[in-house]
């Protein structure tokens, strides 16, 4: 990991997402990206073990299993047995925020929602969660 630089895992199962966002390089943030929500888990584990804790975890599942929630609950349950701080979870969906999603979201805390934008491709849109981790990684430095 770069000197500066904070962990932030990304969890999609958009192979052109998956690519364009390994690509990226923010001055504040150095991405991992994962395939799917057991590998986001293991990932997490791993870096909270090793006292690296990720700034931010990104879910972005639409197809996979386990589900994006049940991700983020495995990972709250890892963030309470090992004693670490809750981590921001930074959801993207195509889907607008219904209100069970808020409710999940409120439930979970430390959750942010991002709506992903039709008219963008992979490049823009790794392109936009780049600026938004920025600012939400970059911000709480």
């Amino acid at each position: 990991m770069s000197t500066g630089t904070r962990p932030v895992l990304v969890a999609t199962d958009e192979p052109t997402l998956a690519l364009e966002v390994s690509r990226l390089r923010p001055p504040s943030a150095e991405f991992t990206v994962c395939p799917d929500g057991l590998h986001c888990l293991q990932a997490f584990t791993q870096a909270v073990k090793l006292g690296r804790a990720p700034a931010l975890t990104v879910l972005d599942l639409s197809r996979q299993r386990p589900t994006p929630w049940s991700t983020a609950q495995m990972i709250r349950a890892v963030e309470a047995g090992l004693g670490a701080a809750p981590c921001p979870l930074l959801w993207l969906s195509s889907e607008a925020a219904t209100p069970e999603i808020e409710g999940w979201l409120k439930h979970l805390g430390r959750s942010v929602f991002l709506q992903k934008s039709p008219a963008l491709d992979a490049r823009g849109l790794a392109q936009t969660l780049s600026a938004t981790v920025e600012r939400l990684v970059g911000a709480s430095r």
